[in-house]
C-alpha cells in the first residue's frame, strides 16, 4: 500500500452491473482491484453507473471500508481499502 493522502484521486468503477457506483479514488487498486471490485474507469462511463463519494456509498450500503495493517521496514502501518459489498459477500466463507 502507499501513502494515499497526496496522491490525486481518479474515477474508478465499484461494483459491477446496476450496482455500479463511478467513485474518485486514489490510483493504489491496480493489484487487489479485482478482488475488492475497484477498477480504474477506462474509456466512457458504463450505462447504469452513478456517480457518489466514499461516504455516500458507504451509507447506501454499496462499499464497505477494511483497514488492513501490514508491516514496512520494522514499522506497523494501516491503510483503508475500499470494497465492494459483492465482492465481500461472494469470497467470504459459508
Amino acid at each position: 500500500m502507499a501513502v494515499t493522502r497526496n496522491l490525486p484521486k481518479i474515477p474508478h468503477i465499484v461494483g459491477s452491473g446496476a450496482s455500479a457506483v463511478i467513485i474518485a479514488l486514489p490510483d493504489v487498486y491496480g493489484s487487489i482491484g479485482s478482488a475488492v471490485g475497484v477498477n480504474k474507469l477506462s474509456g466512457d462511463r458504463p450505462d447504469g453507473a452513478s456517480g457518489a463519494t466514499v461516504k455516500s456509498a458507504m451509507k447506501d450500503g454499496s462499499v464497505i471500508r477494511v483497514r488492513v495493517s501490514y508491516m514496512d521496514g520494522l514499522k506497523r502501518r494501516t491503510s483503508d481499502v475500499i470494497c465492494c459489498v459483492d465482492n465481500i459477500k461472494r469470497h467470504s466463507p459459508s
